[in-house]
């Protein structure tokens, strides 16, 4: 007779066929008509004519050998395989991490898109964790497109400054060179250049006025102003020194040494207008610009 818990609360219960005594000591384990390995001896239960028997039998691979011969006027009533433990249901929120095993939860148990950024550890996500094309390097950065590329558009490629001072005057409505330029040599077509220009300029009379703006070559060139005023326009008091601060960002698509000058000219040929009157200086500053 078998006292104890319920053989259905035993965990990892798999029954098995009942055995045909016939007198020998040896039977073979099956489940399903097919052969059966058990975990041991320990691990199986086997009633014999409503007794459970325990401790008088051994296993060796897919049998069973008792310690006496059960012989045909036996029955075998089950034949149980167990685990060890009992079969229970944790409730709710009540495992805690000392009972996990250590490692025992990895990438497979996770949820997709269920870890937020509270549980990254710092610098959790490098270069090699990020699927970005392209190749990640000291000379390249992280576009808006998911893609590693080198920096671009808007570097500041070359300078080239010039100083000019001597007195130089007009009396014409028509353009007339300052005498005020300088040439950079773009290294691209797609670059542009940035020219940024200060001078003075001073008027004979007043109530006239005068016209600056800056050409690419000179005045016989291409006049960067948006119209035939050009980019600026100084009138007033005679006798004032005006300080004029000129700049335009040119796309000259050429790789050719490429000349800029300014340019002024009246609104009336009765008035006289000087740049750089008393060798005040002016400035020319070129500046080349990544296009890319």
């Amino acid at each position: 007779m078998y006292i104890g818990r319920d053989v259905d609360n035993i965990s990892n219960v798999e029954k098995l066929d009942n055995i045909t005594f016939d007198g020998s000591a040896t039977y073979a384990l099956e489940k399903s008509s097919v052969a059966y390995t058990p975990s041991g001896a320990n691990n199986i239960l086997i009633s014999i004519d409503g007794v459970v028997q325990q401790g008088n039998f051994s296993v060796s691979t897919t049998n069973i050998v008792f310690d006496w011969s059960p012989t045909s006027s036996n029955t075998c009533d089950w034949i149980l395989h167990y685990g060890t433990g009992l079969i229970t249901t944790p409730a709710d929120g009540t495992v805690t991490l000392a009972k996990m095993a250590v490692n025992s939860i990895d990438s497979d148990q996770y949820v997709d898109a269920s870890i937020d950024n509270a549980h990254l550890a710092d610098d959790a996500v490098g270069v090699a964790e990020l699927s970005a094309t392209g190749t990640a390097s000291s000379s390249t950065f992280l576009r808006g497109d998911n893609a590693w590329a080198a920096a671009g558009g808007g570097k500041v490629l070359q300078v080239v400054t010039a100083s000019f001072a001597g007195q130089v005057g007009t009396t014409s409505t028509s353009w007339a060179d300052t005498g005020i330029a300088a040439s950079i040599t773009p290294a691209s077509t797609s670059n542009k250049v940035l020219v940024m220009v200060n001078f003075t300029v001073h008027n004979s009379q007043a109530d006239y006025g005068n016209f600056q703006t800056i050409f690419r070559g000179d005045s016989s060139g291409t006049n960067l102003g948006p119209d035939a005023t050009g980019l600026g326009r100084v009138s007033g008091r005679a006798g004032l020194y005006h300080m004029c601060s000129m700049h335009i960002l040119d796309s000259p698509s050429t790789t050719s040494s490429q000349a800029y000058e300014t340019g002024f000219k009246n609104t009336t040929t009765s008035l006289a207008s000087y740049t750089m009157i008393n060798n005040i200086t002016a400035k020319i500053t070129l500046m080349e610009i990544d296009g890319t």
